[in-house]
Formats: structure tokens, C-alpha cells, sequence
């Protein structure tokens, strides 16, 4: 778990270099150009770690390598709101939502709804951690979003988040017009463990005859919580001698914390990725990672909502980590990432 939150606090170790120096002149950061280039390179025949992203993960195995000390003025500036508000499911377990507006919504009245699930793996990550991701969500989508907290195992297991997720969708689906938006305009999204929660919504949705959702935006999404190693696993944990932000005793613990039943971990809502899809699921934007070890699932998922019909947007960003949108402001690749997320939904409404 340290590790993980370690990811987050990247952001603010790395930012500084990027205030002073720009992107490409990695050297000031006290690694060589020629010790960065050995750091790129991955044990996956073909692949090599973009320059910064090489830099993160030396920095995230080596702490003492941190090249910034005082890194509290370098956090980044949240995106300013129209409001803010904090609310809460009435469920049998009530769920807390935190609902965004932003400034400048794509309409008065009628505004699209992201419903967001923040990552953490199923036993991290809050409302509160993702407050930025949720924010730039809706600055470029120009639409309205509701961050999600639902319950983290080990405490609750399995379907203890699932539920939650769903109880908060048709919550949303039920109150949407109270903050001008329109039920009729869902989205459901998410980053990593609630890239996995969201195409669970999809399904359930489905399935159960709930809220009619248009669209899923899933950024390297956890699709497959099962015991299978993909090649994209082997190569990116220390099977291969190195790990990449997420390390393989951290997906086991996972495994075993999220889902404790072993019969589960094909089901339909704990693993989608073997799930029997068609081409009733709402269209799809997914962001896989070259070199992050959930990739393949990421890749799966996708080709299998394709060939059931789903139109399927699927960007894989070259050289990239897992969880490379949520660390501060070090990549210019996650801009572009939330860019095209808000024009996504935006173009998919005609705003």
C-alpha cells in the first residue's frame, strides 16, 4: 500500500522539473541523459520506457534519489469550480458523492453526467486523493461530475463496492436534474480499480434493466482480478526483475483482499474482461499503458467490446506507466489524456 500512495506523491517530487527546465531536459533532475537511456529500456522485446516515465519509476524504487526536497510549493492548482458539493446516497450502506460544476458547463440546462470511480486497487484511494482527477474531468469535459466513495476491502469485500457503485448510478440517474443535469446523458468512468468498477456499471446496468448509459471512459482499467498472468503482467513486475509502479505481491494482495472467494474471480462483476458482452454496452473510450502490467487486460477488454459490436476508441500511450494521469503535472501525455476525454464526450453530445 505505501507504494502505491508513494505514486501519488511522484507528482510533487518530479513537477519542479518541469517548472524550470520543460520536459525534454531531463538531465537537470541529477540523472545523466545516458543513465536515462539505460532506464528506458524493459525486459518486453520492442518497448522502452518514455524518458520521464524511466525517471518515475527509478525515483518510486529509489526514494533516496528524490532530486527535490522542498516540494510542497510545487503541488499543482486544482481547476476552480462553479461549486462543489458533498452529498450522500441514502442506501441501506449510504455512499458518499462529491458532485462537480464546472465553470463552463457545455450547457445551461441538460448538462451531461460523468458518474467517476476513483483507482486505488479496490483497498486505496478516497474522494478526497482523486479531488484533482475528478476536477479535471469536468474542466475539459464541461460537464458535470459525481466522484464516487465506495467502501474498500479489506474491511468490505467484494461486492461491497460494487453495490455501492451501482446505488450511487441510480442515485444519480434519480437526482441529476436537481443540478441541471439530464439522466438521460450518463456517463460512467474510471481510473484503474474504478476503470474495473465502471465497466461493472455497464453491465449491471444492462443486466438489471437500470440507468441507460452512453458511455464509458475507462483509463487503464482493471478488468481482469483474477490469477491469470498476461504477458504485459510478466513483463512489467519483478517476474522480469523490475517493477513498474505496481508491484506483483501488490496485485496478489489485491486479489486476495478485494475477493477472497477464488470461485469468484471469473464471475461477471469481478472480472468483465470473461464476460459475455454484446453490442448493447454503451460505447467506449479506453487508455491502456504500454508499460504498465494491467495493459493486456486493458487490450482485451477492448477488442472484446469491438467484436461484440461496441464502438470502441482505444489509445495506448507509447512508453507510458500505470497511473501516469494522477502524478501532478510530469506528463504532457496525461493533458492530452483528459483533453481528449472531455472532447470525447463533448463531440459524442454535439457540444
Amino acid at each position: 500500500m505505501k507504494r502505491i500512495i508513494f505514486v501519488f506523491a511522484i507528482g510533487i517530487i518530479i513537477t519542479a522539473s518541469l517548472s524550470s527546465c520543460g520536459y525534454t531536459k531531463l538531465a537537470v533532475l541529477g540523472f545523466p541523459k545516458k543513465e536515462v537511456k539505460e532506464l528506458q529500456y524493459t525486459a518486453e522485446p520492442g518497448t522502452f520506457l518514455d524518458p520521464m516515465a524511466a525517471v518515475v519509476v527509478e525515483v518510486w524504487a529509489h526514494p533516496e534519489r528524490n532530486p527535490v526536497k522542498d516540494t510542497a510549493r510545487f503541488m499543482p492548482k486544482p481547476p476552480p469550480m462553479e461549486w462543489v458539493v458533498n452529498e450522500t446516497v441514502p442506501d441501506e450502506n449510504p455512499v458518499p458523492v462529491r458532485i462537480y460544476k464546472p465553470k463552463n458547463t457545455v450547457a445551461e440546462y441538460n448538462i451531461p453526467v460523468i458518474v467517476f470511480y476513483h483507482g486505488g486497487g479496490y483497498i486505496a484511494g478516497s474522494v478526497d486523493e482523486y479531488d484533482l482527477f475528478a476536477r479535471k474531468i469536468a474542466r475539459d469535459s464541461r460537464c458535470i461530475v459525481v466522484s464516487v466513495e465506495y467502501r474498500l476491502a479489506p474491511e468490505f469485500p467484494y461486492p461491497a463496492a460494487v453495490n455501492d457503485c451501482y446505488a450511487a448510478l441510480e442515485w444519480v440517474a434519480d437526482n441529476a436534474h436537481e443540478w441541471n443535469g439530464d439522466p438521460e446523458k450518463l456517463v460512467v468512468s474510471g481510473e484503474s480499480a474504478g476503470g474495473g468498477l465502471a465497466t461493472v456499471m455497464t453491465l449491471m446496468a444492462h443486466d438489471k434493466g437500470g440507468p441507460d448509459i452512453d458511455l464509458q471512459m475507462l483509463w487503464y482499467p482493471s478488468t481482469m482480478v483474477s490469477d491469470e498472468i498476461t504477458d504485459s503482467r510478466r513483463y512489467f513486475t519483478a517476474m522480469s526483475g523490475r517493477d513498474y509502479l505496481i508491484p506483483e505481491s501488490y496485485l496478489r494482495n489485491v486479489l486476495e483482499r478485494y475477493v477472497p472467494d477464488s470461485i469468484l474471480w471469473r464471475s461477471r462483476y469481478v472480472s468483465p474482461v470473461y464476460a459475455a458482452l454484446n453490442s448493447e454496452l454503451p460505447e467506449a473510450l479506453i487508455y491502456t499503458c504500454q508499460c504498465d502490467p494491467l495493459r493486456d487486460e486493458g487490450r482485451i477488454y477492448a477488442d472484446r467490446l469491438s467484436e461484440a459490436g461496441v464502438p470502441v476508441t482505444n489509445t495506448e500511450v507509447e512508453g507510458m506507466v500505470h497511473a501516469f494521469m494522477i502524478i501532478g503535472n510530469v506528463f504532457p501525455q496525461a493533458r492530452d489524456a483528459f483533453h481528449r476525454s472531455g472532447k470525447f464526450v463533448r463531440d459524442f453530445y454535439g457540444y
